[in-house]
């Protein structure tokens, strides 16, 4: 007889962790950086920095940190 692995019981030994990793946190920090550091250009340079260039920075800072931050072993 064919022995069918039980899906269900398989999950319930290693329980699902819904806290964030350390490298989605950072995320959420280069998104918050990006905007600062937009919202300071156009204050003391008056440049007027489009939504599209915003968001293309954002995701340039989000893939360089978490690129950097290590996997949780």
């Amino acid at each position: 007889m064919v022995s069918i692995p039980n899906p269900v019981a398989a999950s319930a030994a290693q329980p699902t962790g819904w806290a964030p990793t350390a490298k989605v946190s950072v995320g959420v920090l280069a998104g918050a950086i990006t905007l600062l550091a937009v919202r300071i250009l156009q204050h003391y340079t008056h440049a007027d920095i489009s939504a599209d260039t915003s968001s293309a920075l954002t995701s340039i800072l989000t893939f360089c940190i978490q690129y950097m931050t290590p996997e949780r072993k």
